[in-house]
């Protein structure tokens, strides 16, 4: 069976980023001048938790010709999609194929729900 490990181990986060700032600091008058380089880095204010359930609530929310304005997805639903040989989530297109192939989408007052 599948272990909780997977929730820790996912996040979800852009890039970081860095790049170098070179400036004269010579005083100019009379100092032979040098440069410095500073390093700036760009790292993301915050970075978000990634859960299977997210892409499948975003992509229930997408069926939008069917007056969709909530999504709920219960963890035993992408569970059970799992693979005994998954040694991770598998990628979201993926884990929405193999959702598709063994739900139905229900939508009742405009609310889905596999």
């Amino acid at each position: 069976m599948f272990s909780r490990r997977w929730f820790t181990s996912f996040m979800q986060s852009q890039s970081f980023s860095s790049r170098e700032i070179s400036h004269d600091t010579g005083s100019g008058q009379g100092d032979a001048p040098h440069n410095e380089v500073d390093t700036v880095e760009h790292s993301p204010e915050t970075t978000r938790p990634y859960h299977p359930a997210d892409a499948i609530n975003k992509h229930l929310l997408s069926l939008s010709s069917r007056g969709i304005v909530t999504a709920v997805t219960h963890d035993d639903e992408w569970i059970s999609v799992l693979r005994e040989d998954d040694e991770t989530v598998p990628a979201e297109s993926e884990l929405l194929k193999r959702i598709c192939d063994k739900y139905t989408t229900r939508v009742t007052s405009g609310g889905a729900y596999l």
